[in-house]
């Protein structure tokens, strides 16, 4: 194939800014690299790694179903034949079991560790254990410190970890089930988004070295003063709220960001942050929303809540390039490796895929939508491994020096090397031109208010179309990720609307579909990530590229003819954007 490819327009354009006026990288032919170390293999099913204060040539692994901590000495990488401690009383369903570990920030001095696991009773327990000896810990200093009752036997969270501010973060699921709506789930509400009396579906935050219960054995912590429930409706220990099965978080040891994994139900994963200079309170939706969009499935999905926080990323549920069904939160590394800093890397579960993006564009949390973050990287088929396999990656780990261990498949291995070529500056800027699909012109542009344009439907055997041009201005610059926002008056449709996305394939000369889903007011964001050689999209000699909006009603022809011919809808675009992987 030839040189990039394009379409020459001297039609009538609107010209749209990138999201917050950044310019983007795109990587040039070569591909980065990654290499990484086997350091352990035979661990049961692990779900967390950290080093302990004041210890930092071992790593304490955390394996779900024995309940065993073992102890793995990074100067030699073997694993001690005696477990550091073990829990016992666990529930060994596949998503119960030992699911955290933190090591108080004295732990060097007082000795003390925090567990979290789900007991023989489906009960979410966090316990505080002492260190017996640098080998060891007493198994019988078990204390209570909170309790959570689970309704059901999936959706548990369980991370926990010590923050920069010296407090406990607790992260629970909404409790299991199906569109946190079943029984034990509020009624009405769902637990992620019930407040008072409920501590499910939630980031908690918690002060250890105090007490504000003493008369109950049970609860042995104090409140801090700065949650954000404190003094108004809510529970005090809330410090986030609306997360469906958070799944691994971690602290940016730079930044002080809290980055979190929320596994999805049926359409979306995403990856939520809690940024380091606010005070919590963020709602990120669930059981509303469902990444960026309504909730599509069990009759729960809504608008979002007012002062609700989309999250920063979120990806497709699928078995398809950049899709999978279960998210695995990691780390944003800060190690010795010069290439990956700052880039935070997670996984899917299901589809065996590992990824990084740096974080990008705002502050202002409100701003937040499925896109803040740039140089998107798949690295999943870019991995070189001196022995094993990468894959069914559960966890991430981090030792002292900021290193990045990834957990799977019983192996553990080290981040050792990672190279991203140089890449070149795109312009900030590009022309959108829109078209009919049938005249192959800029036909029916009605209005332009520097937001939207709007457009006559194309009606064709109950179908709406609309086709628009993308032109950079750059010589070989190569989309990557699309982001449309659809405000149209046919969401109103009676009957169920079916909205596509096409890109038109100049090697096969037609349209290449690349995301449907139902169309809906509440689904209004489509982020669209072609996969392969995406010189396929962009016509020889200009830099543009050709996509299709494609609306399709079920009802028969005749009722869609009558109804709907003579609607008009309204496009926004300002939103609309490249987006370099």
């Amino acid at each position: 194939m030839s040189g990039p490819r394009s379409i020459n327009s001297v039609l009538p354009r609107l010209t749209v800014g990138l999201a917050c006026g950044l310019s983007t990288v795109i990587a040039n032919a070569q591909p980065p690299t990654m290499t990484v170390q086997r350091i352990a293999s035979s661990v049961s099913r692990p779900v967390f790694g950290t080093c302990a204060p004041g210890d930092a040539n071992r790593m304490f692994i955390v394996e779900q179903h024995t309940g065993r901590i073992e102890i793995l000495d990074l100067t030699t990488n073997t694993i001690s034949p005696n477990a550091y401690l073990v829990v016992t009383g666990l529930s060994t369903g596949n998503e119960q079991g030992l699911l955290g570990l933190a090591f108080h920030p004295d732990y060097d001095i007082n000795g003390f560790l925090y567990v979290l696991y789900t007991d023989s009773g489906g009960t979410a327990r966090l316990r505080r254990y002492t260190r017996l000896n640098d080998d060891q810990a007493d198994a019988t200093s078990g204390m209570d410190v909170l309790s959570i009752a689970q309704p059901q036997g999936n959706h548990n969270g369980g991370w926990i970890g010590f923050g920069p501010d010296r407090f406990l973060y607790v992260c629970s699921g909404d409790g299991g089930g199906s569109d946190d709506n079943d029984a034990g789930h509020t009624a009405g509400t769902g637990n992620a988004q019930d407040i008072t009396d409920n501590l499910l579906g939630k980031l908690l935050r918690i002060d250890v070295d105090g007490d504000d219960f003493p008369a109950d054995p049970g609860r042995n912590y104090a409140i801090p003063s700065t949650n954000p429930f404190v003094g108004v409706s809510g529970d005090d220990e809330i410090f986030a709220y609306g997360l469906r099965n958070p799944w691994r978080g971690s602290f940016d040891s730079e930044t002080g960001h809290f980055y979190l994994g929320d596994v999805g139900q049926n359409a979306r994963e995403e990856i939520d942050i809690v940024l380091g200079t606010t005070g919590g309170g963020q709602n990120f939706g669930w059981r509303l929303r469902e990444g960026m969009i309504a909730t599509p499935s069990g009759g729960v999905g809504g608008p979002k809540p007012n002062g609700a926080v989309d999250p920063i990323y979120d990806y497709l549920r699928g078995a398809g390039a950049n899709q999978g069904r279960c998210t695995i939160g990691g780390y944003v590394y800060r190690g010795p490796i010069e290439a990956i800093q700052g880039h935070y890397f997670f996984a899917d579960y299901i589809n065996n895929r590992l990824w990084s993006f740096q974080f990008d564009c705002t502050t202002d949390q409100l701003l937040f939508n499925g896109t803040n973050f740039r140089q998107f990287i798949d690295w999943s088929d870019l991995l070189v491994t001196d022995t094993g396999t990468v894959d069914n990656i559960t966890s991430f780990a981090e030792d002292a020096s900021g290193n990045l261990y990834v957990m799977g498949g019983g192996e553990i291995f080290k981040i050792t090397s990672a190279t991203i070529p140089a890449g070149r500056t795109l312009p900030d800027s590009f022309n959108v031109s829109f078209g009919n699909v049938h005249s192959g012109g800029l036909a029916d542009l009605l209005e332009s208010d520097d937001q939207y344009l709007q457009l006559n439907p194309v009606f064709s055997q109950s179908r709406y179309q609309q086709r628009f041009t993308i032109d950079g201005t750059a010589s070989t610059q190569t989309p990557c990720e699309f982001k449309f926002v659809f405000e149209a008056s046919i969401f109103n449709l009676v009957g169920t609307v079916q909205q596509r996305i096409s890109l038109y394939n100049f090697d096969t000369l037609q349209f290449e579909l690349l995301d449907t889903r139902l169309a809906t007011a509440g689904d209004s964001v489509v982020i669209v990530r072609p996969a392969g050689d995406l010189s396929r999209f962009v016509e020889t000699g200009t830099d543009a590229v050709r996509a299709q909006v494609f609306y399709q009603n079920s009802l028969p022809f005749w009722v869609t003819r009558t109804a709907n011919i003579y609607l008009p809808f309204r496009t926004k675009i300002d939103n609309a954007f490249w987006r370099m992987h």
